[in-house]
Protein backbone atom coordinates (compact mmCIF):
# COMPACT_ATOMS: atom_id res chain seq x y z
CA UNK A 1 0.00 0.00 0.00
CA UNK A 2 2.67 2.34 0.99
CA UNK A 3 4.95 1.83 -2.37
CA UNK A 4 1.67 2.52 -4.46
CA UNK A 5 1.16 5.60 -2.63
CA UNK A 6 4.72 6.50 -2.75
CA UNK A 7 4.24 5.71 -6.45
CA UNK A 8 1.85 7.67 -7.06
CA UNK A 9 3.31 10.84 -5.66
CA UNK A 10 6.40 10.43 -8.33
CA UNK A 11 4.23 10.35 -10.89
CA UNK A 12 2.55 13.66 -9.68
CA UNK A 13 5.64 15.11 -9.29
CA UNK A 14 6.44 13.91 -12.69
CA UNK A 15 3.76 15.34 -13.82
CA UNK A 16 4.14 19.02 -12.69
CA UNK A 17 7.58 19.04 -13.74
CA UNK A 18 6.32 18.77 -17.44
CA UNK A 19 4.58 22.33 -16.70
CA UNK A 20 7.19 24.47 -18.64
CA UNK A 21 8.14 27.59 -20.89
CA UNK A 22 6.11 27.76 -24.17
CA UNK A 23 8.87 27.53 -27.38
CA UNK A 24 7.30 28.51 -30.24
CA UNK A 25 8.43 29.90 -33.92
CA UNK A 26 7.02 33.49 -35.21
CA UNK A 27 7.87 36.26 -37.16
CA UNK A 28 8.45 39.20 -35.69
CA UNK A 29 6.35 42.81 -36.59
CA UNK A 30 7.78 45.27 -34.17
CA UNK A 31 10.17 45.45 -30.71
CA UNK A 32 10.00 48.44 -28.95
CA UNK A 33 9.93 49.74 -25.75
CA UNK A 34 10.88 46.34 -23.85
CA UNK A 35 7.93 44.67 -26.00
CA UNK A 36 7.89 42.11 -28.93
CA UNK A 37 4.43 42.03 -31.18
CA UNK A 38 4.81 38.97 -33.48
CA UNK A 39 2.40 36.53 -35.33
CA UNK A 40 1.99 33.07 -35.46
CA UNK A 41 0.20 30.53 -37.53
CA UNK A 42 -0.28 30.99 -41.33
CA UNK A 43 -3.43 31.93 -43.96
CA UNK A 44 -6.35 33.13 -42.16
CA UNK A 45 -5.51 31.69 -38.85
CA UNK A 46 -2.52 34.12 -38.06
CA UNK A 47 -2.58 35.56 -35.09
CA UNK A 48 -1.00 38.79 -33.31
CA UNK A 49 0.03 38.66 -30.42
CA UNK A 50 2.71 41.29 -27.83
CA UNK A 51 4.58 39.94 -25.16
CA UNK A 52 7.12 41.86 -22.72
CA UNK A 53 10.63 41.00 -22.49
CA UNK A 54 12.33 40.01 -19.79
CA UNK A 55 14.98 42.49 -18.73
CA UNK A 56 17.78 40.00 -19.47
CA UNK A 57 16.10 38.41 -22.85
CA UNK A 58 18.98 36.87 -24.65
CA UNK A 59 18.87 37.20 -28.42
CA UNK A 60 20.83 34.67 -30.74
CA UNK A 61 21.16 33.97 -33.69
CA UNK A 62 19.87 30.62 -34.70
CA UNK A 63 21.54 27.87 -36.14
CA UNK A 64 19.17 24.85 -37.45
CA UNK A 65 21.22 21.55 -36.93
CA UNK A 66 19.78 19.28 -39.96
CA UNK A 67 20.55 16.05 -37.88
CA UNK A 68 19.05 16.74 -34.87
CA UNK A 69 15.91 18.39 -36.49
CA UNK A 70 16.62 21.18 -33.38
CA UNK A 71 17.13 25.29 -33.64
CA UNK A 72 19.96 25.80 -31.55
CA UNK A 73 21.43 28.95 -29.74
CA UNK A 74 24.20 30.52 -32.28
CA UNK A 75 26.58 33.76 -31.37
CA UNK A 76 24.53 36.48 -29.21
CA UNK A 77 23.15 39.20 -31.37
CA UNK A 78 25.05 42.03 -30.43
CA UNK A 79 23.09 45.20 -28.72
CA UNK A 80 20.24 42.09 -27.78
CA UNK A 81 16.94 43.58 -28.57
CA UNK A 82 18.65 47.40 -29.12
CA UNK A 83 20.05 46.04 -32.07
CA UNK A 84 19.85 47.88 -35.55
CA UNK A 85 17.94 44.45 -37.12
CA UNK A 86 14.63 45.45 -35.07
CA UNK A 87 14.46 48.88 -36.41
CA UNK A 88 14.00 47.04 -40.08
CA UNK A 89 11.21 45.08 -38.88
CA UNK A 90 8.69 46.99 -41.32
CA UNK A 91 10.99 46.59 -44.85
CA UNK A 92 12.44 43.17 -43.96
CA UNK A 93 10.54 40.15 -41.79
CA UNK A 94 12.73 38.01 -39.48
CA UNK A 95 11.47 35.06 -38.02
CA UNK A 96 11.82 33.62 -34.63
CA UNK A 97 12.21 30.56 -32.13
CA UNK A 98 10.86 32.17 -29.06
CA UNK A 99 10.69 30.91 -25.70
CA UNK A 100 8.46 32.63 -22.39
CA UNK A 101 8.34 32.10 -18.98
CA UNK A 102 6.77 29.63 -17.14
CA UNK A 103 3.73 31.81 -16.76
CA UNK A 104 4.09 32.61 -20.46
CA UNK A 105 3.71 35.82 -20.08
CA UNK A 106 7.02 37.43 -20.88
CA UNK A 107 9.76 36.47 -23.24
CA UNK A 108 13.24 35.39 -21.84
CA UNK A 109 14.61 33.90 -25.30
CA UNK A 110 14.49 34.98 -28.82
CA UNK A 111 16.57 32.92 -31.71
CA UNK A 112 16.65 34.64 -35.07
CA UNK A 113 16.40 33.60 -38.42
CA UNK A 114 16.00 34.12 -42.05
CA UNK A 115 13.26 32.11 -43.90
CA UNK A 116 14.99 30.65 -47.08
CA UNK A 117 14.37 32.90 -50.10
CA UNK A 118 12.55 31.22 -53.39
CA UNK A 119 13.61 31.72 -56.48
CA UNK A 120 11.58 32.18 -59.51
CA UNK A 121 12.59 31.20 -62.61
Amino acid sequence: MKSRLLWAGCVLLMGLGFIQADEFTATLIKVADGKITYSRGGGKKKKEATLPAAENCQVFVAKYDKKAKTIDAGDELTGGLKNPIFSKLDKEAVDAWVRTNKANDTIVELRLFQKAKKNKD
